[in-house]
């Protein structure tokens, strides 16, 4: 009996060996997968892109879309405005609808309301690179400083609309993932 068990012990070692390696056969892919995804994007030019407009048909939002903009409109300090849910709801009509306000645009010049297009930032860095292209900051090659100095030294509130920064979130989650299995 006491031999049985030792050949099926080792057996599941043999199994958890293989199962490792698969696993790691599988996070080195991914890993390369992701590589080889945020050098196609980089290698891409950004460029900056202009704010669409609402849509042409917007119903049964106004009365929220007053509340929100009265409340970006008199905010003294820094103001953070999630909207979260499924795709197709309506989150980007809805803070399309909020910056068109006459309360908003009154209070953030049309240079400072800035329309940040996350859906092509799969990694920090290319978010960094977005965000300062949005921003109209070029030329520089520590971005981060340089979003930081235009945010800090401005006169005027900024107003940015980060659309699609889910997919940012997700992408990060997915490059920390592969820093942590790749030590």
């Amino acid at each position: 009996m006491q031999e049985q068990l030792k050949c099926i012990a080792s057996r599941v070692d043999r199994a958890a060996d293989r199962v490792d390696n698969a696993a790691d056969r599988v996070i080195k892919t991914f890993g390369q997968m992701v590589t080889s995804l945020e050098q196609e994007a980089q290698s891409k030019k950004l460029e900056r892109q202009d704010m669409p407009s609402k849509p042409a048909i917007f119903f049964g939002r106004d009365e929220l879309v007053e509340k929100t903009s009265r409340l970006l409109a008199s905010s003294v300090t820094a103001l953070h405005i999630c909207l979260l849910g499924p795709g197709g709801m309506g989150k980007t009509s809805f803070a399309l609808a909020i910056i068109e306000s006459p309360l908003v645009q009154a209070r953030f010049q049309a240079r400072r309301r800035v329309w940040v297009p996350c859906i092509e930032a799969i990694s920090a860095s290319l978010f960094m690179q977005v965000l300062c292209t949005s921003l109209g900051i070029t030329g520089q090659t520590d971005v981060m400083s340089a979003i930081l100095n235009e945010l800090t030294t401005s006169t005027d509130p900024y107003l940015l609309l980060l659309d699609n920064f889910e997919h940012h979130g997700t992408a990060m989650v997915r490059s920390k993932s592969r820093e942590r299995y790749a030590s």
